[in-house]
């Protein structure tokens, strides 16, 4: 009875009621006709057994058969349901039975056996067959009739009980129930009101819903009220955005005037005083500039105006470009700043490259200027999937790290990690706001953690699209082929990341962080046809231990590349006397190592084909005249 009106369940659940009582009621009303009608018939039979018990005892005594016969004949003919009587002596042998003929038992007939005694004795017994078809046939009557009786009834009561249940519940029940509706759909105030019968139940239940209309109505007002305030908000926001991107631009164009004149004066002769002041004029311009982009950025993302353009880009240089930017203030602190990308990775991305290198200075940045010892590590890898490449970026430091409570508000606007009162660092605290809603702009995701007085990691997501565009490198050509490079640098990473970078070029090498144990393999070994030194190592610096080199005679004329992290090394000047043919910053590109090692490695030959030419056109024209070459250096 799923899915009917309440009403239509209590009807039926009458009706079957109804069948069911009555059903039972008749089968009783069977039971007791039938065990009536056999106490009847019992009786009727002893009753007749007495009284041929009267007429027949001296005939059974003397068994006079034409007497008993006529006597059974006349009892026979005269009680209708009566159908057979037989008559036994006392032995029980049959006397005589009338009818003669014998009658089938069946259903509609019943046996009694009755004795015929005198006084206490037994003279014989009579057996008796009576039809009860008549009395089944009343009693089916009967039972009918008290089916009838029963449901007409319980329908009567049924129908009474309906009525009451719809009048004085059902009734209430659905005026409470539409007044629910009304009140959940906010509809217009209806005027529905219990009747006065209603049972007290009902009453508190509309009273329930008179108290949730209430609250509901207050929701609404409420909710109204919320909804203009929030859109005074939005207007309010959108005013302040407008007005913050408005004064942006309107301080941007004196302040580039200012920073301006302040570089073109600084190309004048100044006292060291005047330079001072400057010097310092620019570097409080440019971080004011940087200050005003911040909030700019921040006011187009607020405003929802910030617009992504995608193009094709090198993330290799885009990466390289952002570190170099860092570099000057890395190296102020001494800090090493390594960049590890993994060589399986395509070289060209389709995204907002401007935007991406937003990212990647800002969190980057952040790295530098909260760690005073270390290093900096940042790696880049990704998995692809079709045209589009999930990349990941690890930007791990060394830092002060970042105090577990803060962590969830870092990325909110004008939060940091130190306190204003204690704050030891500069900056708006827009930058990782921004990186945020950045990041979430390109459909992506970044992840912190930290620990304090260790370090800290950002971990960001980007899916960025595989550009087609093919990068062209440059290969080694044949007659530089198995060659085998010296790595030397103090951190165990950077040894690892040049040697993955040079095998990925085609080249052997051989690493070591400890300078003393490079010259004492250098002094027993003679098979580098180039080294890579490391400039700022702790025992010696690069250009030391390039000299200590060239003292070793089987290692005088060994082509050396210096890395640096910083412009802290000498000139290419200074380089050149010191036997060094090339110094490159880092981090340094795959494409501008391979080609400074490719240069290094052609030189002698290249060197000695043009010696070779000279000297047959010299045998030709001047064949007395000798011919000296100057050594090559290849510089970056």
């Amino acid at each position: 009875m799923r899915n009917l009106r309440l009403s239509t369940q209590i009807a039926m659940s009458l009706l079957l009621a109804a069948i069911f009582i009555g059903f039972i009621a008749g089968e009783w009303e069977r039971r007791v006709a039938t065990s009536q009608l056999q106490d009847n018939l019992a009786r009727q039979a002893d009753l007749t057994v007495s009284l041929m018990n009267g007429l027949m005892l001296e005939a059974i005594i003397v068994e006079d058969i034409p007497l008993i016969n006529t006597a059974l004949e006349q009892a026979v003919t005269r009680i209708p349901t009566l159908l057979a009587i037989t008559v036994f002596d006392e032995t029980g042998q049959k006397i005589t039975k009338f009818p003669l003929a014998n009658i089938p038992f069946n259903d509609d007939m019943t046996k009694f056996d009755q004795a015929v005694t005198f006084e206490g004795e037994k003279f014989g017994s009579m057996e008796i067959f009576w039809s009860t078809r008549e009395g089944k046939i009343a009693v089916a009557k009967k039972v009918q009739q008290m089916h009838r009786i029963m449901t007409l009834t319980i329908f009567c009561l049924a129908a009474l009980i309906l009525f009451l249940v719809s009048r004085m519940a059902m009734r209430p029940l659905s005026i409470v129930h539409q007044r629910m509706q009304a009140t959940i759909a906010r509809e217009v105030e209806i005027d529905l009101k219990l009747p006065r019968y209603a049972a007290q139940e009902f009453k508190e239940l509309d009273g329930s819903v008179g108290m949730l209309e209430l609250v509901l109505s207050e929701r609404d007002d409420r909710e109204k009220a919320l909804s203009h305030a929030m859109d005074r908000a939005n207007a309010a926001s959108e005013a302040k955005s407008e007005f913050l991107a408005t004064m942006s631009h309107e301080i941007r164009t004196p302040m580039n005037g200012v920073i301006g004149m302040a570089e073109l004066l600084q190309e004048t002769k100044l006292s060291r005083i005047q330079r001072d002041y400057v010097e310092t004029i620019s570097s409080s311009g440019a971080s004011l500039m940087n200050i005003i982009n911040d909030i700019l950025d921040f006011s187009k993302i607020e405003a929802g105006r910030l617009e992504l353009f995608d193009e094709a880009f090198v993330l290799e240089t885009l990466t390289n470009e952002v570190i170099r930017t860092v570099l000057p203030t890395a190296a102020k602190k001494n800090i090493e700043t390594i960049l590890r990308i993994d060589p399986d990775l395509p070289a060209r991305f389709i995204g907002d490259k401007n935007r991406i290198r937003q990212i990647l200075l800002n969190v980057i940045g952040n790295a530098v200027k909260f760690t005073a010892k270390g290093h900096v590590t940042v790696q880049i890898s990704g998995q692809s999937n079709g045209e589009l490449t999930n990349l990941t970026i690890v930007v791990k430091d060394t830092g002060v790290g970042i105090p577990e409570h803060k962590l969830d508000v870092i990325f909110d606007a004008f939060q940091q990690v130190d306190g204003a009162k204690n704050r030891a660092h500069d900056g708006t605290g827009l930058g990782l706001a921004i990186t945020h809603r950045l990041i979430q702009k390109m459909n992506g995701d970044v992840q912190v953690t930290s620990d304090v007085g260790v370090g800290t990691e950002f971990q960001i997501t980007l899916p960025l699209t595989i550009s087609d565009q093919v990068v062209e490198r440059t290969m080694p050509i044949n007659h530089v082929e198995n060659k085998k490079i010296l790595i030397v640098d103090d951190l165990e990473i950077n040894c690892q990341i040049l040697s993955e970078r040079l095998r990925t070029i085609g080249f052997e090498s051989t690493s070591y962080t400890s300078a003393r144990e490079a010259v004492e393999k250098l002094q027993s070994e003679n098979n580098f046809d180039l080294a890579i030194l490391d400039y700022r190592m702790p025992e010696m610096t690069g250009y030391e231990l390039a000299c200590k080199i060239s003292e070793i005679p089987d290692h005088a004329k060994l082509p050396i590349i210096i890395l640096s992290s910083a412009d802290d090394c000498s000139t290419l000047s200074d380089a050149r006397k010191r036997q060094i043919q090339d110094v490159l910053l880092k981090p340094v590109e795959i494409d501008v190592l391979r080609k400074s090692i490719l240069g290094l490695l052609s030189a002698p030959q290249k060197k000695q084909a043009i010696k070779k030419s000279v000297e047959q056109r010299n045998q030709v024209k001047m064949p007395h005249t000798a011919i000296v070459s100057s050594p090559i250096f290849l510089y970056h």
